[in-house]
């Protein structure tokens, strides 16, 4: 097996059907989505019974997705984002490190916290659950260290200015190509 894969054409919300069902066999509690756009969210809302409980999306101050996420909690669904201190260069756009970033490091040397901790504290105050990823047990807990201080109005606005569109993407912006192609089959 070389681990490939094929996607069939079944409908998103036949899916999401079966899934419901577990919930209501008790064998799961809640059910949530990744990387779903507000036509994804608004397919699932529109054609089954439960509302999803979280969609998990990239978001960093170079991909801030303001309107995603004031979409989903709007549905009350809570959104969680993964790479929230974004990651190494990215190399196809010549993109520096986020945790090197000048206004990031303005911030961290400030309020003497570690730019990862900038990061995730801008993602928790707009009430998105963070995932930082990290092996290292040093790193954990500075990660863990985010709840004994807050970013002002002025940090969190220089934040958002970092915004780069869909180029401050991580993964490419065809990352869910494959749920608008599912839906231009309805």
């Amino acid at each position: 097996m070389d681990g490939s894969f094929e996607l069939d054409d079944t409908p998103l919300e036949d899916t999401w059907m079966v899934m419901q069902n577990l919930v209501k066999e008790g064998l799961v509690r809640t059910l949530g989505v990744s990387n779903f756009r507000e036509d994804h969210v608004d397919t699932l809302i529109a054609k089954t019974k439960i509302i999803p409980c979280v969609n998990q999306i990239e978001n960093h101050p170079y991909v801030d997705e303001r309107k995603l996420i004031q979409h989903c909690m709007g549905y009350g669904i809570q959104v969680q984002a993964y790479s929230p201190l974004g990651m190494g260069r990215n190399l196809k756009n010549k993109q520096s490190i986020l945790l090197e970033n000048d206004r990031v490091l303005e911030i961290a040397h400030r309020l003497r916290r570690d730019p990862a901790q900038i990061l995730l504290r801008w993602n928790l105050q707009k009430g998105i659950v963070v995932l930082p990823k990290s092996v290292h047990p040093d790193r954990i807990q500075t990660n863990l260290q985010i709840y004994d201080f807050e970013l002002t109005t002025n940090d969190i606005f220089h934040l958002d200015g970092l915004m780069r569109g869909l180029n401050g993407r991580l993964l490419r912006p065809d990352y869910a190509k494959w749920l608008s192609d599912l839906n231009e089959k309805d």
